[in-house]
C-alpha cells in the first residue's frame, strides 16, 4: 500500500492492485476511509466520515490533485515492470 501523501490526521494511498481501475486515491484516519476518483475528482466510497470531514478531505484531494495523479502513475509504472 504505497503512501501518496499525508495532510494532517489523514493518510493519503493506493493499493497496487488500483492500478487496473480509473486513477483513484483511498484516504485513511483516525474515524474512517474514503475512496475519492481523481479524474474528476468525486467521491467513490465513504465510511465513518460525517460530510464535514468529507468536505475537508475533498479540498486536499483537490489541492493534491496533480502530485496525487502523477504518484498514482509512477506506482504503476512500477508495478508493469
Amino acid at each position: 500500500m504505497p503512501t501518496l501523501a499525508r495532510a494532517g490526521p489523514y493518510r493519503i494511498f493506493m493499493f497496487m492492485s488500483d492500478c487496473v481501475e480509473p486513477r483513484h486515491v483511498h484516504v485513511e484516519g483516525v474515524h474512517g476511509a474514503v475512496k475519492f476518483w481523481l479524474e474528476p475528482v468525486h467521491l467513490a466510497t465513504s465510511i465513518g466520515y460525517s460530510p464535514r470531514q468529507i468536505s475537508r478531505i475533498r479540498t486536499i484531494i483537490d489541492r493534491e490533485r496533480g502530485m496525487l495523479i502523477q504518484g498514482f502513475d509512477d506506482v504503476c509504472e512500477r508495478a508493469q515492470r
